[in-house]
């Protein structure tokens, strides 16, 4: 990694005014930038023969012996024709008169010019709305492949032009599109022979550190916990989903920066099934849009570079039914080798796939990761640590709707002994038994007995829901 490259930088930046850069792209250090492969600017449509590797070994760690790049592993690519290109996604657009820098290292065997060698480099920047034609793009430096040693380059600027301020079919220019938000790198322009590009610790002057969470997760007003590995807070059991490992409760904590437990849940993705995660289906039932609506979770993701960023997306159910679910738009991506904090609003319509479950009570909780990525089941693992899982609090059915009084509906016997029956069968979608403060036991779809053998004795609460209303009522377990 370039220890001593960044220092220098950062000195020389310094004195002329620049920012400071970041490393944005590094194996080593499980940092990728979004990477993609295209075929030529000229026919984006064309389905790429190059290839791209987000993680190779190193083919050169010792030169130039006064700087050598020491990392383990980097990046590479290989072009099919001296036009294919990389498309890099910018992490933040840039906008007309930012200062920019953009900085990387390169290795190629040979060395190369345009129409020499193994070809020259040619580096763009463009806004992807407008495309990449040449009074829409600006060209960044283009450089030459001295060959068989580690090389920079480096590009930075106090302003960034707008290459489209003269074009009549451009309103605005580049930032009324939304500004500067991907970088082509074009490995082997004017190749006589093609090679292995290798590139390692891309910089730009976006500021990406990270700053620790806490070292408890705080539970928001009127939320409740349903995983927290505290003694006194297990609240539910993990089970394997599609496919997975089952998650491993009480196992030692990867790091106790963001996170002071000791021991939280593992998870650990060892299958081909490209929807996989955990489901946690015995915690409480809560209501989707009481505390603070969300349910919010931390996560550590152990560095697997093979998958690319790790990700995750949020999912609520009733009773595992799809007509009920909210979950994240989408997926959200982790930060490698650190606890995250992320959540889903339950309350965005815009994350409510189908209609809101009957009372918009909820009862499980689906953790999902790396979706549509298939894990090498031969012991290239992604592992995942969970804790602190909060969801908003359990319903609690007010006096009117334990008043209410609905069509004419009666249960018998009362007191009950092992199992009930309504006098009403007409219209019934689903019949719900609370506790006397409020929490869900049971959800019994309609049927001629009602068993509740398995409870102990006391008062109950009997939510029959129709298509033309609702009606609670009280029964006596003896």
């Amino acid at each position: 990694m370039r220890k001593t490259l960044l220092t220098l930088t950062l000195a020389v930046t310094s004195l002329m005014g620049f920012s400071q850069t970041y490393i944005h792209h590094s194996a080593d250090d499980c940092i990728l930038l979004n990477i993609t492969p295209q075929a030529n600017l000229d026919d984006p449509d064309v389905i790429p023969d190059a290839t791209y590797t987000a993680s190779v070994l190193n083919p050169d760690a010792t030169n130039p012996v006064a700087n050598p790049n020491t990392s383990t592993n980097v990046s590479s690519t290989l072009s099919g024709t001296a036009n294919n290109n990389l498309i890099i996604d910018l992490p933040t657009t840039y906008a007309v008169g930012d200062p920019f820098t953009f900085n990387f290292r390169f290795y190629s065997a040979s060395s190369g010019s345009n129409k020499n060698g193994s070809g020259r480099i040619i580096v763009r920047m463009y806004n992807s709305n407008l495309g990449t034609s040449a009074t829409k793009r600006i060209n960044l430096t283009n450089v030459d492949k001295t060959g068989g040693k580690w090389e920079e380059y480096s590009y930075t600027t106090t302003s960034l032009p707008d290459n489209t301020a003269s074009e009549s079919d451009i309103a605005d220019g580049i930032d009324a599109a939304g500004g500067y938000d991907k970088i082509i790198i074009i490995p082997s322009n004017g190749a006589e022979t093609i090679e292995t590009l290798y590139f390692d610790d891309i910089e730009l002057n976006i500021d990406n550190s990270v700053t620790p969470l806490s070292s408890d997760a705080t539970l928001a007003t009127d939320n409740q916990w349903y995983y927290n590995n505290a003694p006194d807070a297990f609240n539910t059991t993990a089970a394997g989903w599609a496919g997975a490992a089952d998650p491993v409760e009480s196992q030692a904590t990867p790091s106790t920066i963001g996170n002071s437990k000791t021991t939280v849940l593992k998870f650990t993705r060892n299958d081909n099934d490209a929807t996989t995660g955990i489901k946690f289906d015995q915690g409480p039932s809560f209501k989707y849009d009481e505390g603070d609506g969300r349910i919010t979770v931390r996560i550590y993701p152990e560095c697997n570079i093979d998958y690319g960023i790790p990700s995750v997306k949020i999912r609520a159910r009733h009773d595992g039914t799809s007509g009920t679910q909210i979950q994240t738009d989408g997926v959200t991506n982790l930060t490698p080798n650190q606890w995250n904090e992320v959540s889903l609003d339950l309350t965005d319509v815009g994350n409510q796939s189908g209609s809101i479950a009957t009372n918009g009570v909820y009862n499980e909780v689906y953790l999902i990761f790396n979706q549509g990525i298939n894990i090498d089941t031969s012991g290239n693992l992604a592992v995942f640590y969970v804790d602190a899982l909060q969801v908003p609090k359990e319903i609690a059915l007010s006096t009117n709707d334990i008043d209410a009084q609905a069509a004419a509906i009666s249960v018998y016997p009362n007191p009950v002994t092992n199992s009930f029956q309504l006098d009403y069968n007409k219209n019934i979608e689903n019949v719900e038994l609370y506790n006397v403060t409020g929490r869900l036991l049971k959800t019994f779809s309609a049927r001629a007995n009602y068993d509740i053998s398995d409870l102990t004795m006391g008062i109950y609460l009997v939510n029959i829901n129709t298509t033309s209303g609702s009606k609670t009522l009280k029964i006596v377990k003896k």
